[in-house]
């Protein structure tokens, strides 16, 4: 049966916010960066934390997809705010 996968759970803090950090600084470049720069340095840590093989590319797309989705809806969540205060 497939595990559930969090942000939290494969990645350290530090990690993450290099991630954010990298995804707003060259969203262009985020994924081959982000596999080359914070995934493959960390993926023997992360296989062993989610006790399975994992494919870099795969887990960048992942950490890309998380990111940006939860940068999209806590936009859509303050232009709401936002709306409801004009």
């Amino acid at each position: 049966m497939p595990r559930e996968i969090t942000l939290g759970l494969a990645f350290t803090d530090e990690e993450l916010t290099r991630a954010i950090l990298l995804l707003q600084s060259d969203p262009e470049h985020f994924h081959e960066r982000c596999r080359d720069e914070i995934v493959k340095p960390s993926l023997g840590r992360i296989n062993i934390t989610l006790q399975q093989e994992n494919d870099p590319d795969w887990l960048a797309y992942f950490l890309e997809y998380a990111l940006t989705e939860t940068q999209r809806r806590m936009s859509a969540t303050t232009e709401n705010h936002n709306a409801g205060t004009d």
